[in-house]
């Protein structure tokens, strides 16, 4: 059974540098959460969680599926790095951020994961937590 350090670890080096550069982008050292991450895929899972942001150890530990607990956290934590890319392009005067290719290798990963967790671990998460498709809805 992985523990939710053990979890937070992994995903932390699997997406490391884009993590790091998305959180520099953001300005905040904690978005995106890896927590939240983890508890999304708890709940995937059929796993309950206390709090809607961040699975407790216990929570974790239950999760007999450790592999698919893992990639399906990555899977949204890869997807709210994209969502969380709000301009890809910055200019100051005559200094320029681009940060497309960013977003395109992002963008990659996200499709290649999803595919992974399908072959995988025959779970289906086309389209079911993009935050590239906002959904409104309207109370009557």
């Amino acid at each position: 059974m992985a523990t939710k350090v053990e979890v937070t670890a992994i995903l932390e080096e699997r997406t490391g540098a884009m993590l790091a550069l998305v959180r520099q982008l953001t300005g905040l050292a904690d978005r995106p959460n890896v927590q939240h991450a983890i508890a999304w895929a708890v709940r995937r899972l059929g796993g309950t969680t206390a709090s809607f942001v961040e699975a407790t150890d216990a929570e974790v530990s239950a999760i007999t599926k450790e592999e698919a607990l893992i990639d399906l956290a990555e899977l949204r934590l890869l997807d709210s790095m994209y969502g969380n890319l709000t301009a890809v392009t910055n200019r100051t005067g005559p200094i320029q951020d681009d940060y497309n290719d960013l977003a395109r290798r992002l963008e990659a990963a996200r499709t290649e994961k999803r595919g992974e967790i399908l072959s995988v671990h025959g779970i289906d998460v086309n389209g079911s937590s993009s935050p590239s498709k906002p959904v409104l809805m309207w109370a009557v």
